[in-house]
């Protein structure tokens, strides 16, 4: 069995935290800003919805099919 996917990724603006770890958690050094990190993940045709899920720490997986 196959599927198709597709995956997307994107940023949502916050108000900075006030405690120190809150910001390292949220602090976008690329953009210089708080951020909130989500992925969303459909069916090609767009109509289902796989996952939706934000992101505290981003993980690098390798994937070799």
């Amino acid at each position: 069995m196959e599927f198709e996917l597709v995956v997307d990724s994107y940023e949502q603006p916050r108000e900075r935290p006030t405690d120190n770890e809150e910001q390292k958690k949220y602090y976008l050094g690329k953009k210089k800003a708080h951020t909130f990190k989500n992925q969303v993940i459909v069916m090609p045709n767009g109509k289902e919805i796989v996952s939706a899920t934000r992101i505290t720490q981003i993980n690098c997986i390798a994937f070799d099919p």
